[in-house]
């Protein structure tokens, strides 16, 4: 679990070092945001979703 919470703040740290180009570029609110929320949200589904999906197949045992 302190695996995913770590990857899901780095994520969201480099959400932040997005915003920072902002200023040096002409770059779209649109594409900051996608930058801040896509990253932590792509991982969380990924890091949550995928286990549960294998679950369902019936690749990995239920915990």
């Amino acid at each position: 679990m302190a695996y995913l919470l770590g990857s899901v703040v780095s994520a969201a740290g480099f959400g932040v070092l997005a915003v920072s180009y902002l200023r040096r570029y002409a770059v779209s609110k649109v594409t900051i945001l996608l930058g801040v929320l896509g990253g932590p949200i792509l991982l969380g589904l990924l890091f949550l979703g995928l286990p549960g999906l294998l679950v369902v197949l019936g690749v990995m045992p239920p915990s």
